[in-house]
């Protein structure tokens, strides 16, 4: 029974926003807006070339990141490489337990 009373609410209150709405519309006149004075700022807006400023950007953009990239690769390769020196072959090896054992070892 509550749920009847509350789509009963909802569509009287639809309804009533459907009303008013036919009712404001055929006061909106179709007259054209007046002609705002010429703006010297918009003028030289649309000067721009947004297009190739875009593309540009884009190009850069996929350049660095492509650069990002392959020094992110070259970094995990370097990480990498110095994590396979330091790990045991088997695990009956002492590993180092400072940096000069550490560089020692490498040498």
């Amino acid at each position: 029974m509550y749920d009847f009373i509350l789509q009963i609410i909802v569509m009287l209150s639809l309804g009533t926003a459907v009303y008013l709405i036919a009712r404001a519309i055929p006061r909106v006149s179709e007259a054209p807006a007046p002609a705002a004075k010429k703006n010297h700022f918009d003028e030289l807006v649309k000067q721009i070339p947004f297009e190739k400023i875009d593309a540009f950007l884009n190009s850069a953009a996929a350049k660095i990141l492509r650069r990002v990239k392959v020094f992110i690769m070259k970094a995990d390769n370097l990480i990498t490489g110095y994590l396979n020196k330091i790990k045991p072959a088997n695990g009956t090896a002492k590993e180092p337990s400072n940096i000069t054992e550490i560089s020692d070892k490498d040498h």
